[in-house]
């Protein structure tokens, strides 16, 4: 019985260790992937404006260009 006891225990410690482990290695990737969203969102941000509207001044000649 002891050394099913000791066994357990050890196989408790070996996945608690990989638990561990796994659980920094995801949080590790997850940190990397917030950057790179960010990267790709600091990027991407000037594309995403619209173009200028035209000067009110250009709307007003216009209309009286073809109201002629």
């Amino acid at each position: 019985m002891p050394g099913l006891l000791r066994g357990m225990a050890r196989t408790a410690a070996v996945v608690g260790t990989a638990n561990a482990v796994s659980h920094r290695q995801a949080q590790r990737y997850a940190a990397q992937d917030q950057a790179a969203y960010a990267a790709q969102q600091q990027q991407a941000a000037p594309q995403q404006y619209a173009p200028a509207a035209p000067a009110q001044d250009d709307m007003v000649a216009e209309l009286q260009q073809l109201a002629t």
